[in-house]
């Protein structure tokens, strides 16, 4: 079984997980939409017990809905709740969508991605979804998915190809000093490094051949949700009171005619990096206005 999925006891067919006052609702997920919020969890977060608790509230505030969505629409409402709750719980702990980790050189290549271009990755490349419902389920343009999907394919076909180099020993001594920057992790900026190193060294550009054909492969081979990790989750759902569905669906705000989540401001910002550009214009403001006092003083 996959990490991420609390053990508890019995199963059940469809969730029957309360709705604002505790019945059972039409908009009930059933094991289908169970899966694929499983599936984007574990996938997105990679982390056990982020995936767990944005499973548990994303489940809890689809079934709140008195009723859902159009056929054609459900799957793509139910995943961007899935998005939005993965999202919420990564911001939560200082985790940005568009921010790349540093990742030790023995991590999945996967790992160094940002959590938005993860998230992209899975619903373009494993769910093979469109660019117009992607930017559906991530809130922002078909133009802006697509650029997203490029960028993830390019980052981690570059992550498979730098941390390679990394744990690997080779007899280039370029390759061992770029490895050793970081003291046994890796920023994007040295994946990329690495990267740009093996296109150029006829020493290392095996490991960059052998990248194009792995990335993508070994991604679309890791396993599915299986049966008994469905049966868990619904399980572990029943068991939560009254108070804790009634604290997520408040915290969760009213939800959109479409049926999707609150739209959030800055969506894919890191705030840290809105902060560091705010202050560089400030600086540039302040050397312009005294560059211009020295002129009319002239």
């Amino acid at each position: 079984m996959r990490t991420g999925v609390v053990e508890g006891p019995g199963s059940t067919d469809r969730f029957r997980a309360a709705g604002t006052v505790g019945r059972v609702t039409t908009a009930a997920p059933t094991r289908e939409d169970v899966a694929a919020v499983v599936d984007l969890a574990l996938l997105t977060a990679l982390d056990p017990a982020i995936s767990a608790a944005a499973i548990r509230d994303a489940l809890i505030v689809l079934a709140s809905r008195p009723a859902p969505a159009p056929p054609t629409v459900e799957p793509l409402v139910v995943l961007a709740h899935a998005r939005a709750e993965v999202w919420r719980q990564l911001r939560a702990r200082g985790i940005h969508p568009d921010s790349a980790p540093d990742v030790r050189v023995d991590a999945e290549a996967l790992s160094s991605l940002t959590p938005a271009e993860r998230t992209t990755l899975y619903l373009m490349t494993r769910r093979a979804l469109p660019a117009h419902d992607v930017g559906f389920i991530l809130d922002v343009s078909t133009r802006e998915a697509r650029r997203l999907h490029r960028r993830a394919q390019v980052a981690l076909v570059r992550a498979v190809t730098g941390l390679a180099l990394a744990m690997d020993l080779t007899p280039c001594l370029i390759r061992d000093e770029l490895a050793a920057r970081g003291a046994g992790m890796l920023s994007r900026r040295d994946i990329d490094a690495l990267t740009m190193h093996a296109a150029e060294c006829r020493i290392c550009v095996e490991w960059l051949r052998r990248a194009d054909h792995q990335a993508l492969a070994g991604y679309d081979s890791m396993a599915a949700p299986t049966d008994r990790e469905i049966d868990v989750v619904l399980a572990n759902l029943q068991q939560l009171g009254e108070e804790e569905r009634l604290r997520v669906v408040a915290r969760a705000g009213a939800l959109r005619r479409d049926g999707r989540p609150p739209r959030e401001s800055l969506l894919l910002g890191d705030p840290k990096r809105w902060m560091r550009r705010g202050i560089s214009l400030g600086v540039t403001s302040v050397v312009l206005v005294v560059v211009g006092v020295l002129a009319m003083a002239r």
